[in-house]
């Protein structure tokens, strides 16, 4: 319960930051946003981190108190009413730190699924038009993929007024959720694990509260994980595949599913066909007007909001452009070799052309396949997704964040340290070995990354 506490702590403080803003009451929101660009005060920064920090401590104590122990009937219904009363406060959140969901529910509005990514120069009706105050007249175009847009279609088809939208978006990825929870206890099959994303804060802030729409594609990509462990390799494809259709991203997180396989070719196939299945449905669905939109957002919104993110923009590229090559090399090693490189876990979040805390959650599929890095993954979560929030300014506009990446950096190149000192003292141990024992030299191969997604 002092989880579900420091939740109900931490969006307080996020609700009396809303409050405090002029800008945020001129718009008649059903849940309030900070305005674009906008800054907690330090204060405000300061409690949320204290509050992370101490989430991350309460989830260790879970972890450290429910490991290899079994779960009798008390704590079961302990850890179920926790996690109850963690929804009801994501449910009532009135403030949101992201104006994302906004432009979800703008785009499920429009006439066609094409237009969404080139959406005409008029306003919404009705309620729905407080949606054009936050995102401008036209839209911005949607860099979503198409089979989440029409999911959102679909769903909010009946969704009358902006309150009833925002409602059903928490609903749906309160579902989503509970979809994942049961997916992840599917892979790796530990109470304790099932416990810690069952009520990891950060999860239940940034996915039900703050609704953002990465949780279905992730839920495919752990789908596709147990349908490969099931033999259901073409069905495990497509649904890698299709998580690619949730964000272009998710198609890059997909191909980790090629670890399932043993031999190097079949692992290069599989890859193939996953990005010629998720490319291929993107020209049939939506052509070349997704391009078109990525080019509007880059040129137009993304560029300009990294100038705008102050003095320390060269060192945040800098950063960026170098975690982006690590989740690259990460995705390739899984691929050629069927390793995955624990150092590569912090660098996914940043395959895209800014970095946001929700992205975190695409590191998830990479943590799973080792249930101890899971563990320590989700620990950390709430305190490294707090420190990415644009709006937390301890360190200045993008202090906070070109630190966090700098963390990710620098457990890379820890990682690939280790290894090359590992396999330095193992190729000087096999060397002596063998000149005592065969009278020759012998090197020992090793590699900084393990096997997956069945290993232990």
């Amino acid at each position: 319960m002092l989880l579900a506490f420091s939740l109900w702590l931490q969006q307080g403080v996020i609700d009396r930051s809303a409050d405090a803003s002029t800008a945020t009451r001129v718009l008649d929101l059903p849940v309030a946003i900070l305005p674009p660009n906008g800054t907690l005060s330090h204060v405000a920064s300061v409690e949320l981190l204290a509050l992370a920090g101490a989430q991350a401590l309460l989830l260790w104590l879970v972890y450290r108190a429910i490991a290899g122990r079994a779960c009798g009937v008390p704590v079961l219904v302990g850890l179920g009413a926790a996690f109850l009363a963690m929804v009801v406060v994501d449910l009532g959140a009135r403030t949101s730190l992201s104006n994302d969901a906004y432009a979800y529910i703008g785009y499920a509005k429009l006439a066609s699924l094409r237009e969404a990514y080139s959406p005409l120069n008029a306003p919404l009706s009705g309620s729905f038009a407080a949606v054009n105050a936050i995102w401008g007249v036209p839209l911005v175009p949607c860099i979503y993929g198409p089979a989440w847009l029409e999911g959102m279609r679909v769903l909010l088809s009946h969704a009358t007024s902006l309150a009833d939208a925002y409602a059903v978006l928490r609903l749906t990825n309160l579902a989503l959720f509970v979809a994942v929870i049961a997916s992840l206890h599917g892979l790796v099959r530990q109470p304790v694990l099932t416990a810690l994303v069952a009520l990891n804060p950060a999860l239940h802030r940034l996915f039900i509260a703050d609704v953002h729409n990465d949780l279905g594609g992730v839920l495919l990509v752990l789908v596709a994980f147990l349908f490969y462990r099931m033999r259901w390799r073409r069905v495990a494809i497509v649904a890698a595949a299709l998580a690619g259709l949730v964000k272009l991203p998710l198609l890059a997180i997909g191909l980790l599913i090629a670890c399932a396989e043993r031999e190097a070719r079949r692992r290069i196939s599989v890859a193939c066909a996953v990005l010629a299945l998720g490319l291929a449905a993107y020209w049939a669905f939506v052509g070349n007007a997704y391009l078109a939109a990525l080019r509007a957002v880059a040129l137009g919104h993304a560029l300009p909001g990294l100038h705008s993110l102050g003095a320390r923009y060269e060192v945040y590229a800098a950063l960026h452009v170098l975690l982006v090559c690590a989740s690259l090399g990460t995705l390739a090693i899984a691929v050629v070799t069927g390793r995955d490189w624990e150092g590569g876990l912090w660098s996914l979040p940043t395959l895209a052309s800014r970095v946001f805390p929700w992205y975190a959650l695409w590191s998830l599929p990479l943590a799973a396949l080792r249930p101890r890095r899971l563990a320590s993954f989700l620990v950390a979560i709430p305190l490294v997704t707090m420190l990415m929030e644009h709006a937390i300014v301890p360190f200045g506009r993008t202090g906070t964040l070109t630190l966090v990446l700098a963390a990710f950096l620098a457990a890379c190149l820890s990682s690939v340290y280790r290894a090359q000192t590992a396999a330095g003292w193992l190729r000087r141990r096999g060397t002596a070995e063998a000149s005592r024992n065969a009278g020759n030299s012998s090197t020992e191969n090793w590699s900084p990354v393990v096997k997956g997604p069945n290993s232990a």
